[in-house]
């Protein structure tokens, strides 16, 4: 990337990553005004927010995607102008969620206070003077950042296991099944060049198929046919299976093979049915039912809280916060 201030290392005081700063930053302007005045998020701690998250996308994906990776489009904004959008609505939510911790009785204990306290000081203490001049990082900024982290966790903790929540075994209910699959499906080979499987290839698949469809010892008939036989369980409105391949699936009765089942640009699938209520599986999904629905709780909350607020954002300001330095994780030995 362009015009690079400054390439210092940081070691890891939070979420190890190296941190360089951004240029042209004005810290003591304000960045949000909240409810006409009565509360503002400078430009100092929205820039440091900004760049810290950047440093994480960095740190996860610039080595597969490369030094263009913030100018690249995603739908119709770049990754910068999407991950900025994203970092505005996490610092409104963690701004209404300080505001109600009261009302929760979220708090933070002495011996948080003291670890946020001593990482904020690791964090200043393991960079460079020209890394932090230039960051707007302070002891202030970074004890900031970590409280709010820590108390939007204790409130959605909260929020979520305060939710009435209500999950029939009916919703939850999940079948077993195995399955052997002949894919039709184009592919790609070392080129990239699209593969097509030939009719010749297709009447084999199906004759193969046919050879499993009611056999009587399915594993065994699988085997001798040399294809892998897959298990997987599925439930009321699933998604990861063909439409077809369930609709069979519930017409078996418990050790019942199917017939072929074609499901068109995806192959030839043949279904035993393997029992008509797993438990271990159903009980899982009973919980990720649960959670969506303590999540969709969390979220309805959230959104309340900001719909009584204004959040008015300075959008020439926020337009000087530039993702033009790339982050780069450093080993952190010696600055423990």
């Amino acid at each position: 990337m362009k015009n690079k201030c400054l390439k210092t290392v940081l070691a890891v005081a939070m979420a190890g990553a190296v941190l360089f700063t951004g240029c042209g930053i004005n810290k003591n302007a304000t960045l949000v005004n909240i409810d006409k005045g009565k509360d503002t998020i400078s430009m100092g701690y929205g820039n440091f927010y900004a760049r810290f998250t950047q440093s994480m996308y960095d740190g996860m994906y610039s080595g597969y995607i490369g030094d263009e990776m913030w100018s690249q489009k995603q739908g119709d904004q770049t990754m910068e102008e999407l991950v900025k959008e994203n970092i505005l609505t996490s610092m409104e939510e963690g701004y209404v969620l300080q505001k109600h911790a009261e009302e929760y009785d979220v708090k933070l204990s002495d011996k948080e206070k003291k670890a946020i306290t001593k990482a904020a000081k690791k964090f200043i203490k393991n960079n460079e003077k020209d890394t932090l001049k230039e960051m707007g990082a302070t002891q202030e900024y970074v004890e900031q950042y970590l409280t709010e982290q820590t108390i939007v966790k204790k409130m959605e903790a909260v929020i979520k296991a305060k939710a009435k929540v209500s999950v029939s075994d009916e919703d939850a209910a999940q079948k077993a099944i195995s399955y052997v699959k002949f894919s039709t499906a184009d592919t790609k080979d070392s080129s990239g060049k699209t593969v097509e499987v030939t009719k010749e290839q297709k009447k084999e698949m199906k004759a193969q198929a046919k050879s499993l469809a009611g056999a009587e010892n399915f594993d065994e008939a699988a085997q001798a046919a040399g294809v892998e036989v897959k298990t997987t369980t599925y439930g009321k409105d699933d998604s990861s299976l063909d439409e077809a391949v369930t609709k069979a699936a519930d017409a078996l009765e418990v050790g019942q093979v199917s017939d072929v089942i074609a499901v068109k640009n995806v192959g030839y699938y043949v279904v035993r049915l393997d029992s008509q209520y797993d438990e271990k599986a159903t009980a899982k999904k009973k919980a990720s039912l649960e959670e969506e629905q303590r999540s969709k709780a969390y979220n309805k909350q959230v959104e309340s809280w900001k719909k009584k607020i204004t959040w008015k954002v300075d959008k020439k300001q926020w337009a000087k916060v530039k993702f033009d330095t790339m982050f780069e994780a450093k080993s952190t030995e010696g600055n423990k």
